[in-house]
């Protein structure tokens, strides 16, 4: 429980560097990729992540994605892309709760590959990105050409 407290704080503090700057903040200026792996537990674990934004002078909103992921249930020679395309889908999933001109995040993933990246719409800012991996896989994070200096 301790790793994913410090892993929310680290990943909210490095992926919104100025949340002041909702209003000009551009297209996926603000990015966090998530590398997948396979889980190593058995049975049906417990994925999710919430996500918040917002607009300069709005409400914040946030969704929280939920997947159930089986490693028994993965095939094909990629699993870890398999994990990453049904937590994408749960982003997706989660977002029909938002109305479509306060989708202020956005998940994707390219062509099978083990990672998927939330990133911010323009206009909108990252507030913070909590993960909550139960599956114990090998994940591990990176702020999409970004360094911390």
């Amino acid at each position: 429980m301790k790793q994913h407290i410090v892993l929310s704080l680290f990943i909210a503090a490095s992926v919104v560097p100025n949340i002041g700057s909702a209003a000009s903040a551009s297209e996926q200026q603000q990015q966090l990729r998530i590398h997948t792996g396979v889980p190593k537990k058995t049975g049906d674990l417990l994925f999710s992540y919430t996500t918040e934004w917002q607009k300069a002078g709005a409400d914040p909103f946030r969704v929280t994605s939920i997947s159930f992921i089986n490693n028994s249930k993965l095939t094909g020679d990629n699993p870890a892309a398999q994990v990453s395309k049904k937590l994408v889908t749960a982003f997706k999933d989660s977002m029909t709760q938002v109305d479509p001109g306060a989708r202020g995040a956005v998940v994707s993933q390219k062509d099978q590959e083990p990672a998927f990246t939330i990133s911010n719409r323009a206009g909108f800012s990252l507030n913070w990105i909590t993960v909550r991996d139960y599956t114990n896989q090998s994940m591990s994070y990176d702020l999409v050409d970004k360094t911390f200096w």
